[in-house]
C-alpha cells in the first residue's frame, strides 16, 4: 500500500485464449487502473469504478466478488482500437 492505494496483479483473458498480464495495476476504494503487457504487439487498458463504492459485501449474492464497470481500450501496434464497455467480475485471490 502506497498513499492510500493497493497494486495488483492480475490478467486480461481473451475469448481466443491469450492471456494478456498487468504491467502495473493501482487499486483504490473506488477505482481499479491497469495497463497489461503487449502480446504480438497488442496491449490492453482499463480504468473502471467498483459498483456500489466497493460495498457489494453487503449484498449476500456478492460475497466474495466486487463487480466492476470500466473503460477498456485495446491498442493493436500504436493504434487505438474502437472503445469498449464492458461489465466486470473480479475475483481477488487469497
Amino acid at each position: 500500500m502506497k498513499d492510500g492505494k493497493l497494486t495488483g496483479s492480475g490478467l486480461v483473458r481473451t475469448f481466443g485464449g491469450t492471456h494478456y498480464t498487468f504491467s502495473n495495476a493501482t487499486i483504490t476504494d473506488d477505482k481499479l487502473v491497469f495497463s497489461t503487457k503487449q502480446v504480438n504487439n497488442v496491449w490492453f487498458e482499463f480504468e473502471g469504478e467498483w459498483l456500489d463504492n466497493g460495498s457489494c459485501s453487503k449484498n449476500k449474492d456478492f460475497i466474495g466478488r466486487w463487480l466492476l464497470r470500466g473503460k477498456l481500450q485495446k491498442y493493436e501496434g500504436n493504434k487505438l482500437v474502437p472503445d469498449r464497455f464492458r461489465d466486470f467480475v473480479y475475483f481477488p485471490e487469497c
